[in-house]
C-alpha cells in the first residue's frame, strides 16, 4: 500500500482556545476583584462599631460614678491611643456635658473612602448613616 496516507487525529486545544479562556477569566476578575475588596472592607466596619459600642458603655460608666463624661480616652481605661484588636481603626473620645467618639480607619482600612472616620455621640446619632 504505497501511497496510501492515514490520516491520525490529535486531540486537544489549540492555542487560539486557551487564548479565548484565559480572556474571559481576566475580564470575570476584573469585575469580580473591586467587588470582594469593597465587600472585605464593608465587612471589617463591624470592629470600629463594636470598638465605638464599647468604649461608648465605658463612658455610661464614666457618667454615672463622676457625672460627667470622660474627656479622654485614658480616663476609661483604655490605651490612648487606643487602637483596634487587628490595628484597622484608632479610637478617641471627646467628652463633658456629652461625648463624640470617633473610630478613624488606618492601614489597609484607608482604602474605605466613605467610611474614613465613624462617629458616635451621646444622644446616639451616628455619622456617616451609610457606614452603620
Amino acid at each position: 500500500m504505497i501511497g496510501v496516507n492515514k490520516r491520525i487525529s490529535e486531540t486537544g486545544f489549540t492555542l487560539i482556545e486557551l487564548m479565548i479562556v484565559v480572556v474571559i477569566i481576566g475580564i470575570l476578575s476584573a469585575i469580580a476583584y473591586p467587588s470582594y475588596v469593597q465587600y472585605s472592607l464593608k465587612g471589617k466596619r463591624t470592629e470600629a462599631i463594636a470598638a465605638l459600642a464599647d468604649v461608648a458603655g465605658a463612658q455610661e460608666k464614666y457618667y454615672a460614678e463622676n457625672l460627667r463624661y470622660a474627656s479622654t480616652i485614658s480616663l476609661l481605661g483604655y490605651a490612648n491611643p487606643f487602637v483596634t484588636q487587628s490595628g484597622r481603626y484608632s479610637i478617641t473620645t471627646t467628652g463633658g456635658n456629652g461625648y463624640t467618639l470617633s473610630a478613624a480607619a488606618q492601614g489597609s482600612q484607608t482604602q474605605d473612602t466613605s467610611c474614613l472616620t465613624m462617629t458616635l455621640t451621646s444622644t446616639g446619632a451616628k455619622s456617616p448613616s451609610t457606614c452603620w
